[in-house]
């Protein structure tokens, strides 16, 4: 007869059997084989006595999963619950259980009660960030390194809109020329972030920066692609009152747009910079993101083919930053883009800063430069764009040819 250990009490074994649950003690074979039966486990009985309930386990079959603390054996789901209040939230021990399941390849469900108690919301945003599987990730997350209590340094990540396998670090610090910090911070995010699935880093260093750029290039393994310009357009006046007649953006757009944005790329830098398109759909967790974006698009009227991208976004809803993509075949005036551009932000804010991105590494950035010193404007702002590929290299017998394993890339 067949059953399934459900509890264990000193030498008894209680066994959930097609006749009910069983009272078991193990054979004194299996015990002088060192063989120990955990809860979970499918056994075989002999000797069972209808009446009172009691056999003995004579054979243990075979396991599909184990983990030794606590005993448990073929396990199919974890559900590891936990309170968000009263008592607070404990992301240490949470994390040391998650492991220990990610260990034993068990996915783990995560519950959390007492989510009505006053002042959790913004302890369930967090939560729900931290614990997302990276392919979900929507959120900044800082790291700091410690040192007897004492903040050695601070590093910030956020995952790309609509592509979270991409990284971005978007803020360094650490106590001045404690250069080995930084290198630390930045190899434990890609560590961290790389095994979790994510193929690329990026990061933009003002070019003033020298000693920065020195540790991302030679320190952590990063390569220079290209740069982007911030021109800050507070004198800006325009030879014409025309717009053109840009449309709001729609997720149907995304394919569309992203199509535009790679063939705009230089070729030496598509293989670093292109982009999918699911970067150009509306995040599902919009609202809760740390800046506002506005996006537009231009189409072709005879074609009905979109020619032009247009985003307008801000982080403090006072600088606003004009971003474009287009096509060059068809000579759009830069004068009318921006009025459409400069005209949507009046329509929100009467006291502003603009500022357009001049990115270098599309096929019209030489054009686009010239304009913008035509019309008299300031570059406030030069920032180098650094990239890294995450990858492993795969293990082989040291006559055979060096592999390397790049990370998963979600297809479209």
């Amino acid at each position: 007869m067949q059953g399934r250990v459900i509890k264990i009490f000193s030498d008894f074994y209680y066994v959930y059997t097609e006749y009910g649950i069983v009272e078991a003690k193990i054979r004194s074979v299996l015990k002088k084989q060192n063989t120990d039966v955990y809860t979970g486990d499918f056994v075989e009985l002999e000797q069972f006595d209808k009446n009172s309930m009691q056999a003995f386990i004579s054979k243990i079959n075979t396991r599909t999963s184990v983990i030794s603390r606590p005993k448990a054996a073929n396990i199919t789901q974890v559900i590891i619950v936990s309170a968000l209040k009263e008592p607070d939230l404990d992301f240490e021990q949470l994390d040391r259980y998650i492991a220990h399941c990610e260990y034993h390849k068990i996915s783990p469900v995560l519950c959390f009660n007492k989510e009505d108690i006053k002042d959790t919301e913004l302890l369930k945003t967090k939560v729900i960030n931290v614990y997302e599987p990276l392919k979900y990730k929507f959120l900044p997350e800082s790291y700091i390194l410690l040192e007897n209590s004492e903040i050695l340094g601070l590093i910030t990540i956020a995952p790309t809109s609509g592509n979270p396998y991409k990284i971005n670090i978007t803020r360094l610090i650490f106590k001045q020329n404690m250069y080995d910090i930084g290198k630390q911070l930045t190899e434990f995010v890609i560590a961290r972030y790389g095994a979790k699935g994510a193929v690329s880093f990026r990061v933009t260093v003002d070019q003033s920066h020298d000693e920065l750029l020195d540790l991302f290039l030679n320190g952590c393994g990063f390569r220079q692609c290209s740069y982007e310009n911030l021109w800050k357009l507070d004198n800006f006046k325009s030879q014409t009152d025309k717009q053109l007649p840009f449309r709001y953006c729609q997720n149907s757009d995304a394919k569309y747009i992203a199509r535009l944005y790679n063939a705009e790329l230089k070729n030496l830098y598509k293989p670093s910079l292109e982009r999918i398109k699911t970067e150009y759909q509306e995040p599902f967790f919009a609202g809760m993101t740390n800046f506002y974006k506005n996006r537009y698009v231009l189409e072709d009227n005879i074609k009905h083919k979109i020619i032009a991208y247009l985003s307008v976004t801000t982080g403090d809803n006072f600088n606003f930053i004009i971003d474009m993509s287009l096509n060059d075949a068809f000579n759009l005036s830069y004068d009318e883009i921006l009025n459409f551009a400069i005209s949507e932000i009046k329509k929100r804010k009467t006291n502003f800063c603009a500022f357009l991105k001049h990115r270098q590494y599309t096929n019209y950035a030489d054009e686009m430069e010239k304009y913008l010193h035509e019309r008299n404007l300031n570059c406030i702002q030069t920032q180098c764009v650094l990239v890294r590929d995450f990858y492993k290299q795969i293990k082989q017998p040291e006559s055979a040819l060096q592999l390397f394993q790049f990370g998963e890339i979600s297809s479209n």
